[in-house]
């Protein structure tokens, strides 16, 4: 849990197999998220929230019972080179007004879609 305004980077764990999320990142903090594995978690992979700022690079999200990566409550979220596979949900969800920047991602063969925009979020 990241969160009141902290800036927290976090390299190369294993979040996976959590009754919520893997990683939450809510009122406005500043994560980074590098080579780190998200799965089989009972909601999301990674959940970004609250107005963070949130940078995820070479991260696995995947066989989550929601989504591998959510983007909501006017969040600013990069997303390189990131799987986010067979979720129950969606691969990469984005919704309340939240940015999204999505390159170089593997979403594939997730149940709903694998990138979800609603809401007026804006993903490039």
């Amino acid at each position: 849990y990241c969160g009141d305004s902290s800036k927290v980077t976090i390299d190369k764990c294993d979040c996976s197999k959590n009754k919520w999320c893997g990683i939450a990142n809510f009122q406005n903090s500043e994560t980074k998220i590098n080579e780190s594995k998200c799965y089989e978690n009972e909601q999301h992979g990674i959940y970004c929230g609250d107005s963070s700022k949130v940078t995820i690079d070479k991260c696995d999200c995947s066989k989550n019972k929601w989504c591998g990566i959510s983007n909501l409550q006017n969040t600013e979220t990069k997303i390189n080179d990131s799987k986010c596979y067979e979720n129950e949900k969606h691969g990469i969800y984005c919704g309340d007004s939240s940015k999204v920047i999505i390159d170089k991602c593997d979403c594939s063969k997730n149940k709903l879609k694998d990138i979800a925009k609603q809401n007026d979020c804006s993903v490039m």
